[in-house]
Protein backbone atom coordinates (compact mmCIF):
# COMPACT_ATOMS: atom_id res chain seq x y z
CA UNK A 1 0.00 0.00 0.00
CA UNK A 2 1.12 3.65 -0.88
CA UNK A 3 0.69 4.88 2.61
CA UNK A 4 2.26 2.37 4.65
CA UNK A 5 5.46 4.51 4.42
CA UNK A 6 3.97 7.40 6.37
CA UNK A 7 2.92 4.63 8.87
CA UNK A 8 5.61 3.97 10.46
CA UNK A 9 6.03 4.86 14.09
CA UNK A 10 7.72 8.51 14.82
CA UNK A 11 9.61 9.05 18.10
CA UNK A 12 8.81 11.63 19.86
CA UNK A 13 12.64 13.34 19.60
CA UNK A 14 10.86 14.52 15.96
CA UNK A 15 8.00 16.21 17.51
CA UNK A 16 10.02 18.31 19.86
CA UNK A 17 9.48 22.16 19.14
CA UNK A 18 12.00 24.95 18.82
CA UNK A 19 11.93 28.11 21.06
CA UNK A 20 10.94 31.03 19.13
CA UNK A 21 13.03 33.47 19.44
CA UNK A 22 11.87 37.24 18.51
CA UNK A 23 13.02 38.45 15.65
CA UNK A 24 16.05 41.25 15.76
CA UNK A 25 14.22 44.41 14.85
CA UNK A 26 16.69 46.94 13.45
CA UNK A 27 16.36 50.67 14.14
CA UNK A 28 14.23 52.45 11.63
CA UNK A 29 16.51 55.19 10.41
CA UNK A 30 18.81 51.55 8.98
CA UNK A 31 15.29 50.60 7.24
CA UNK A 32 14.41 54.16 5.87
CA UNK A 33 18.62 53.49 4.29
CA UNK A 34 17.18 50.16 2.83
CA UNK A 35 14.31 51.40 1.77
CA UNK A 36 15.08 54.38 -0.39
CA UNK A 37 18.09 52.32 -1.67
CA UNK A 38 15.07 49.77 -3.44
CA UNK A 39 13.37 53.05 -4.50
CA UNK A 40 16.30 54.05 -6.39
CA UNK A 41 17.26 50.79 -7.72
CA UNK A 42 13.74 50.16 -8.94
CA UNK A 43 13.88 53.59 -10.55
CA UNK A 44 17.02 52.78 -12.14
CA UNK A 45 16.00 49.71 -13.28
CA UNK A 46 12.48 50.94 -14.55
CA UNK A 47 15.01 54.09 -16.56
CA UNK A 48 16.72 50.99 -18.34
CA UNK A 49 13.21 49.53 -18.87
CA UNK A 50 12.21 52.40 -20.96
CA UNK A 51 15.36 52.15 -22.87
CA UNK A 52 15.02 48.96 -23.69
CA UNK A 53 11.14 49.52 -25.12
CA UNK A 54 12.42 52.50 -26.77
CA UNK A 55 15.12 50.85 -28.83
CA UNK A 56 12.38 47.99 -29.47
CA UNK A 57 9.88 50.66 -30.99
CA UNK A 58 13.22 51.82 -33.61
CA UNK A 59 13.87 48.36 -34.30
CA UNK A 60 10.11 47.66 -35.24
CA UNK A 61 9.28 50.45 -37.00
Amino acid sequence: MFLSAFMLPLSKQSFKLKPKTAPQREPVSLMHGRLDDLRTNILENWGKVEQRLERAKVLIS
